[in-house]
């Protein structure tokens, strides 16, 4: 799985600034989401690339961090919460992990021309 801002660790809805959008438009959702699913610091249960943005101005980015272990990571890229998606180190990762082989799992490397489009894991 490879996610893009996404607050799979997100407690309290007050750690986004989507907050009153989410509650103004509460009543077209699917599935209510009050209260908030559980969240605890286990790793996801399949492979993981959380690729977040300490530059987010929309969630606290913390929440969008998985607990490291093989093979979960966590790549921070110099975006905005909305401008990840097109980034190119954020395309470059994605393109990096899903031509991984399934079974032949790496930590993410930044591309050796590009180092310092990636930040240290955690920043």
């Amino acid at each position: 799985m490879i996610t893009l801002s996404s607050p799979i660790r997100l407690v309290r809805y007050e750690q986004s600034h989507a907050n009153r959008q989410f509650h103004l438009y509460a009543h077209q959702h699917i599935e209510p989401l009050n209260p908030p699913l559980e969240h605890d610091d286990d790793p996801l249960p399949v492979p993981a690339t959380s690729t977040y943005t300490p530059l987010d101005g929309i969630l606290a980015w913390r929440t969008c961090l998985d607990e490291p272990s093989p093979p979960a990571e966590n790549i921070a890229v110099l975006a905005s919460h909305f401008g990840i998606a097109h980034h190119p180190a954020a395309l470059w990762a994605i393109a990096d992990r899903l031509a991984q082989p399934a079974d032949q799992w790496k930590p993410f490397q930044p591309p050796p021309l590009l180092p310092t489009a990636y930040l240290a894991p955690g920043s």
